[in-house]
Formats: structure tokens, C-alpha cells, sequence
């Protein structure tokens, strides 16, 4: 969840809301601002985002079912409210978005049911039941129809109409019930029976009753049969020349509220692009445009529609309905306002364009423009910002889908002057794409981790090979909830650095990154360990992640935060060891062993006493592989001490035996008796009640003991 974008959709009002640029904002990012108002049972606003995502140029119906989201609008937000028209408006947009992308039969039957409920509520009969009696011809059988009307009829004083409408469906119940409606269809039969009187149906044109009445006679399809795609006169629309028949003309003009859902259907069908039925459909069309504002959301799609050649403007990633033309694309493209996803799908569509001219061979100079676009992308002077980084990278991506090898050098400059976000694409792969001189691949370690890691100062990303990836449970636990944490819980065995502002640790690890580190472990033990509980199982410890739930000062706190804390202190007291030893210690916990070093080193300089300090230091050039220095330090740390001091202090025998342990595993090559401790993936035992406790209880002492 984008909790920036939530923020700002709380302070808008619903007009506000509508007030928005549509491609600024991604549909999914939307879709979390909907769910916000959901909650908040805010339907005004939660209407205002609805009307937002289906007005947006987004298509991202791989992820999301728009289709849903348009019921949701017209039902929830208008049909229930009694504003009918705004139902119709968004009803005949839902209807275009289904016959222009995929079309599901059974999305579209809904929406036609759907506009005849609001015509009879509206309390225009004759057309509500046109169109019901025209699905009922299209598929006498379809129990989903009359399950409608059952719901509906009896709301808008239409029940004579119901009882047969049911009588009807319950017979061919008997025979074929799928969906398992006879129940529900039983149930409403008998309601209306059971009532005394039924009232009078009210004016309705006796031509349309009387095939209303005649169609619920009709037989269901044979089985496997499809329904009918059009009925008249529709059909002798299919069948029309180059000039429309008068009549016929008039005839859909009279009635376009029954008929312009198979308008939408024929103008958007394949079939009949660049015929003279194409052009006689988005003439009637736009001639019923002129005057009906219903079919206002269709606007941009019909005033393109001019041309004969407009299904070219049609664009997979881009747009609900109709087509952008190539300035329209390049106007989203390069507005770097707009949502960056957004922009790289219209990127797609552009040189998906610029494909089938290529193919073509035609409009060399439209083809010569797109490309010079795309060249001054690269180039200008946005193009080195940082918030452009992703983009660029997916439009490079983009590019090397296609064949435009011209932009290589813009290419390859993007990359030499390291502006792009590096995990979308590398120059080698589009070299091996393009058929080019191979580049080598860049080296793959596997001696650690590839992290990608966002700077929270200048916003850019890149990849960094660490070896060893520390996390704090409870910071990690807090950032899940939306909490404010000063550093990311995932805490690097090295300073990050940015390479382009220099900012030190100020990053954000990025979602696949954070799931892949949180995997290590078995995944049914993750969300157990985030809420302090014991694992559900026993799990395999990742080598190159360990988990942690620092303390510090008596409390919960991050590794970097005490790190800072401490050294404030060595600021402010410069002859105290103890801060120096302490920043030893936190930074052991987080693998930057050469770092501790130094601070342990400084320890012994300020007080050459602390021998806590020198096993320490011991202990972390064993690890680090200095070996000799190692002993010579394990030895001096046993030296320091004197066997009346072993005696009389527990603590200092604990250490003059831990630095026996540490020359006992320099002799059998073993890591430090930290390392064993602390460091050596275990598995994680199978402890009862009693020894959990007990286990935890001396782990505190331990700890305390230790000086963490």
C-alpha cells in the first residue's frame, strides 16, 4: 500500500477527488485510496475514486477486473441512489470497455440486464422491457435473465409480469438448472402468489407487451448452442452497402436506448473494420452523441471515430475506450507528472505502433518521429532527474522490444552515465536481444546476497552485493503496521552508500527484496517470529540472513539507532571506553566486523585494562582471518587476567574461558566462540513450555552479563 498516496487522498473532498489529473495516479495505488473509503463506509468518496480509475487512461486489467469495478459504481454508487442517468452513463461505458478488451458473454448480459433494471425504475417501461425481451430472444433458456426480472418486476409495479416471467423460468428449471436457482426463483413465486391483489400494469405499449409475452414462450437453445450475437434490426444493419437504408436508419435512431448496446458491440468487432457497416455504425453513433448525454464517456473514442482508419488508434496498455492518437501517446509519455507505469505502457503502445509501420514499410516519416522522440526521452534534460530513473529504464526496455537499433548510442549513454534503475534491464541483454557484439556479463558472487535497495534521500535504486543481511524483528514488525521507523530493518553487513548523493544507510529495501530475505526461513515461521512467537515448525537458518530484537538503553531499538546514540556519548565523554566497546558489540550484531574492530581498538587505547575489549577484538579477527593476531590477543586476554582475579570475579573467568575456547578453535580451525554462538546457522529445537522459559531466562542474563 502506498501510504503517500493515502495520505493525500484523505485530505480531498469528493469533488476534490474528481478534480484530479485520472493518469497521475495508478489504478492500483487507487484501488488502496477505494479501499480506505470502504472502510470508512465514505460512499461519496469511495464514488469520486471509482469515477477516478474508470476515467484514467491505466489498463492494467491483468491485475485488476474492471469490470467489477463498473458494477460496484453503477449499483452500489447510482442504481441504489435512484440516479438513474449517471447508472446509464456508466453503464453504456462498461458496455464499450467489454466489446472493445476481452468481452465476456456473461459480463455483457449483465450489463444489459443491468440497463433495463434502471430504465424500468427510471420508469421508462417500453425500453426496460425491449431489452429484456430481446436477451430472452437472443437466449430463451438463460435463468440469469429471469432471475432479474423476478428481483426487479415486482419493484416497479410490473408483477403480472413476474408471476408468468417465473412460471416460465421454473419450468425450464426442471430441465437444465446450472446454477441452481429454482430455489430462489420458487421462493419469489410463491411470495407473489400468496399476495391478495395484484396491481395493474402501468402504460405500456401493447406491441411490446404482447412480444414480451410471445418470447417467454420460446424453447431454450439446443444444447452447446451460443446465444444470438445481433436480432433486427441490427441484422439488416450487417447486411447494408455502402449506403444505409433510410428506414433502417430511422428505425435505431427511434429507439437507440434499446439498440446501442449492439451498436457498441458491431462497432467494436473486428470483423467489420474498414467495411461500410463499420462506418454506418459510428455514423449512428455519433449522431445520437449530438444530442443524448448518456453516451458522454464515449466521447474521445467517437470524436476519433471520424476516420475510417480509427481502429489503428486502438491501444492494448492504454485507455478503457477507444484510441489515442500518436500525439495523445506522446503527450502521456513525456509528462512526467503523470504515474510512471502509466507512461511506460503508453510507451509500449507507441512503439508497438512504430512495429507495425516498420512491418508496413509505410510512413517513413512517422516512423523517423516516433523515433526521434523516443531519442530526445533519453536525452533531455529530465532524463537525469532522479524520479525518472524507472522510466527511462522501462522505456529502454520497451525500445529493445522492437527494432529500433538507431537510439543503441542514447542507449548505452544512459547506462555509461548510470541513470537508469538498474533492475529492469542491463546493456548486455539488449545487446544479445539485438543480435549485437556480446558484452560480458557482469560477475554473479555467490558468496553472499544481491539486494536492491531504494536511497530514501534521492529516491533512486540500485543493486548492492552484500554478504550477510541483518533484521530487526521489531522494526520490521513496526514498517509492516505502516509505522514510522528511523532506519529499514534490514540492516546491511556494510554502510550503504548511495553512489549518486552519498547519503550513508538512508535506504528502503524494496518488496521482492524484503519477501526474498523474509524466505530464508521456512514461511510459516516468518509471521510467527514477527508477532514473538515460537515457529510453527522447526526451520533451515538462511547463511546469509540472521534475525535479531536488539536492545539497547533497556528497550527495543534499532542496531543504527544505538549506534548513533553511542557515539554521541563518545562525543561527549572522549575518554570513556565503554561507549567505544558497546559500538564494538552493535556492530559485531550487524556483520560489520572491520568496523568493530576499530571500535574495540579504541577502546583498549582509551582504558588498556578492558580486557572485555581485547577478547572482543580477538574474537573479530579471528573472523576476519587474522589469525596470528588473533592469538596473540586470545593469549594476552588470559594473561591480564590473574588466576586470584579469576577467583574473586565470575565475569572475568567467563572471559579468561571464552579466550581459552577461542585459541582451542584457532588450533581445530573453527570460527571464534562468537561466531559459534551468534553466527552458525542452528536448527532450531523442539523445546517445551518449561525449557522455552528457561531457555529465555538465560538468554536475559546472558545478556545482561555480556554488556550488550
Amino acid at each position: 500500500m502506498n501510504s503517500q498516496t493515502i495520505d493525500y487522498f484523505e485530505t480531498l473532498s469528493a469533488s476534490d477527488i474528481l478534480q484530479e489529473t485520472p493518469a497521475k495516479w495508478g489504478d492500483s495505488d487507487l484501488l488502496d485510496v477505494l479501499g480506505l473509503f470502504e472502510e470508512l463506509n465514505d460512499s461519496e468518496r469511495e464514488t469520486a475514486v471509482l469515477e477516478l480509475i474508470l476515467t484514467s487512461p491505466d489498463n492494467n486489467d491483468e491485475m485488476i477486473d474492471y469490470a467489477e469495478l463498473y458494477f460496484e459504481l453503477i449499483q452500489n454508487s447510482y442504481i441504489s441512489q435512484k440516479k438513474f442517468d449517471k447508472a446509464i452513463y456508466w453503464l453504456l461505458a462498461a458496455l464499450a470497455y467489454e466489446f472493445q478488451h476481452d468481452t465476456y458473454t456473461h459480463t455483457v448480459q449483465n450489463l444489459q440486464r443491468s440497463l433495463a433494471e434502471v430504465y424500468l425504475r427510471q420508469g421508462n417501461y417500453d425500453v426496460g422491457l425491449q431489452i429484456f425481451t430481446r436477451l430472452l430472444q437472443a437466449d430463451p433458456g438463460d435463468l440469469w435473465t429471469h432471475n432479474m426480472m423476478a428481483l426487479v418486476f415486482p419493484d416497479v409495479n410490473l408483477q403480472s409480469l413476474a408471476i408468468p416471467a417465473l412460471e416460465r423460468a421454473l419450468e425450464l428449471a426442471k430441465d437444465n438448472d446450472p446454477e441452481q436457482l429454482s430455489n430462489q426463483l420458487q421462493d419469489f413465486y410463491n411470495v407473489l402468489t400468496e399476495k391478495e391483489e395484484t396491481p395493474p400494469l402501468p402504460d405500456i405499449n401493447p406491441d411490446i407487451l404482447a412480444e414480451f409475452h410471445k418470447t417467454l414462450a420460446l424453447a431454450p437453445l439446443p444444447e452447446d448452442t451460443q446465444p444470438e450475437k445481433h436480432l433486427p434490426p441490427i441484422t439488416d444493419l450487417l447486411n447494408q452497402g455502402e449506403t444505409l437504408d433510410n428506414t433502417l436508419h430511422e428505425t435505431i435512431l427511434a429507439q437507440w436506448k434499446v439498440f446501442v448496446p449492439e451498436l457498441l458491440q458491431v462497432a467494436f468487432d473486428e470483423d467489420y473494420w474498414g467495411t461500410a457497416v463499420n462506418r454506418h455504425t459510428i455514423s449512428l453513433l455519433r449522431q445520437i452523441h449530438k444530442t443524448e448525454p448518456a453516451l458522454d464517456s464515449l466521447t474521445q473514442w467517437l470524436d476519433q471515430a471520424t476516420d475510417k482508419n480509427w481502429p489503428q488508434l486502438l491501444c492494448q496498455h492504454t485507455g478503457k475506450i477507444g484510441g489515442f492518437t500518436t500525439p495523445e501517446l506522446k503527450s502521456l509519455i513525456a509528462n512526467t507528472e503523470l504515474d510512471t507505469f502509466i507512461r511506460s505502457a503508453a510507451s509500449e503502445d507507441l512503439l508497438t505502433r512504430l512495429e507495425k509501420i516498420s512491418e508496413q514499410r509505410s510512413e517513413p516519416e512517422q516512423r523517423s518521429d516516433i523515433i526521434e522522440f523516443c531519442r530526445t526521452l533519453l536525452t533531455r534534460k529530465d532524463a537525469y532527474e532522479a524520479q525518472e530513473e524507472l522510466f527511462i529504464a522501462l522505456l529502454i526496455d520497451n525500445i529493445s522490444d522492437t527494432n529500433a537499433k538507431e537510439l543503441y548510442p542514447e542507449i548505452k549513454q544512459a547506462f555509461d552515465e548510470d541513470r537508469l534503475d538498474p533492475t529492469i534491464t542491463d546493456l548486455p541483454y539488449i545487446n544479445e536481444k539485438w543480435d549485437m557484439t556480446p558484452l560480458p556479463p557482469a560477475e554473479i558472487r555467490e558468496d553472499g546476497l544481491y539486494v536492491t535497495l531504494a536511497c530514501k534521500k534521492c529516491q533512486r535504486t540500485r543493486r548492492y552485493f552484500v554478504q550477510h543481511v541483518t533484521i530487526d524483528m521489531t522494526t520490521l514488525a513496526a514498517d509492516l503496521k505502516d509505522q514510522n521507523v528511523p532506519y529499514d530493518p534490514h540492516i546491511m553487513d556494510r554502510p550503504i552508500v548511495c553512489p549518486k548523493c552519498g547519503a550513508i544507510d538512508q535506504y528502503k529495501t524494496d518488496p521482492i527484496t524484503s519477501m526474498r530475505l523474509a524466505m530464508g526461513s521456512n514461511p510459516e515461521n516468518i509471521f510467527s517470529k514477527l508477532m514473538g512467537e515460537e515457529p510453527a515448525t522447526t526451520s533451515t537458518p538462511d547463511p546469509f540472513v540472521s534475525q535479531v530484537r536488539p536492545q539497547a538503553f533497556g528497550q527495543n531499538m534499532h542496531p543504527l539507532v544505538a549506534l548513533n546514540k553511542y557515539k554521541q556519548i563518545a562525543l561527549n565523554h572522549p575518554k570513556n571506553a565503554e561507549p567505544h566497546w558497546r559500538m564494538g558489540n552493535i556492530l559485531r550484531m550487524i556483520w560489520r566486523d572491520e568496523q568493530a574492530r576499530e571500535a574495540y581498538k579504541r577502546s583498549i587505547e582509551l582504558d588498556p585494562k578492558e580486557l572485555y575489549s581485547y577478547y572482543c577484538l580477538a574474537t573479530t579477527e579471528h573472523d576476519l582471518g587474522n589469525f596470528d593476531e588473533a592469538q596473540i590477543l586470545y593469549q594476552k586476554t588470559m594473561k591480564l587476567i590473574s588466576p586470584m582475579e579469576m577467583m574473586s570475579d565470575e565475569e572475568l573467568m567467563s572471559i579468561s574461558m571464552s579466550a581459552a575456547e577461542g585459541l582451542k578453535a584457532l588450533e581445530n580451525g573453527l570460527p571464534s566462540p562468537y561466531a559459534q554462538e551468534y553466527r552458525i546457522p542452528k536448527e532450531e529445537p523442539k523445546l517445551n513450555r518449561k525449557e522455552r522459559r528457561a531457555q529465555k531466562k538465560r538468554m536475559r542474563k546472558m545478556n545482561k552479563k555480556k554488556r550488550h
